[in-house]
């Protein structure tokens, strides 16, 4: 045989087995490779400032919170809330191995679902809150005020969340139910941080924003100013502390993507932990 046809016959074979391997599809990649975010929320009770549905909402407990329960008030719970007593409903309430739990029910006109945020998202919003609370020192107080021109404390509040998109109630005494009820060791930066003077029938007289170090800014009778909670006025008067932005569970999903061996699409999800 002419060497001529042996090297037609090997080009033959190698075009065969060129032609016989699928080309790879165009834009796949593994499904590892894909992922995307997104903040997950939770759900929330309200706690009440006495035994009534109708009575005011001083706060809100997680879902799973561990609750230490001091008596029991009709269709209600009354409850430790850190610097407070409050009260809860029973309905939203596990008892499980004597300890009691929230249990919030789907639906129910005591709960609401708040959104996370992802841990980054939670601390550019610390740092713009601080950063846009310090541009007002200085600032008058007034009376009833909202705007730069002049706050009270819970416009100044109501004010600096409102630059971050979250709508705060009018009042202090109102503010107390925007937000988790957090211990006072617990605080971070960018929680509300409220008083109470004594002998006042008023639920709170004055509201802050935390800023770290033991400090808060707030509207005083000097306009916006820093604050020590080791001080006189504000440590004897210290009620309680309000989170109103947390960070928490991120779901990661794995976006579809063709599978190279077999040509399937498929999705994963998973969690990560709640991180503040």
């Amino acid at each position: 045989m002419r060497p001529c046809k042996w090297i037609i016959r090997i080009l033959c074979l190698v075009l065969c087995v060129i032609l016989s391997v699928p080309a790879p599809l165009v834009g796949a990649v593994p499904a590892e490779e894909v992922v995307q975010q997104r903040s997950a929320g939770t759900m929330t009770c309200a706690v009440h400032n006495s035994a009534y549905s109708s009575s005011p909402v001083i706060g809100r407990l997680e879902d799973g919170t561990r609750l230490t329960v001091l008596a029991q008030r009709k269709d209600f719970y009354k409850i430790d809330c850190y610097d407070m007593t409050g009260y809860i409903a029973r309905s939203q309430v596990e008892q499980l191995d004597g300890e009691y739990y929230v249990n919030c029910k789907e639906g129910s006109p005591e709960v609401q679902t708040i959104s996370y945020m992802t841990h980054g998202q939670l601390l550019s919003v610390r740092d713009s809150l601080v950063r846009n609370a310090r541009k007002h020192l200085g600032t008058p107080y007034v009376y009833g005020g909202t705007r730069p021109g002049g706050f009270d404390c819970s416009g100044f509040t109501g004010y600096l969340y409102s630059k971050q998109g979250v709508s705060l109630n009018r009042s202090a005494a109102d503010q107390l139910s925007d937000g988790i009820i957090v211990p006072r060791e617990g605080m971070q930066v960018g929680d509300l941080v409220f008083f109470r003077e004594t002998g006042s029938r008023k639920l709170a007289t004055h509201v802050g924003l935390y800023v770290g170090n033991n400090q808060i800014i707030h509207a005083g009778n000097k306009g916006i100013s820093y604050a020590t909670l080791s001080g006189e006025y504000y440590g004897e008067y210290f009620l309680c502390a309000r989170r109103i932005v947390t960070a928490g569970t991120v779901e990661v999903e794995q976006l579809p993507a063709v599978d190279l061996g077999a040509g399937m699409m498929r999705t994963v999800q998973a969690s990560a932990r709640r991180t503040s």
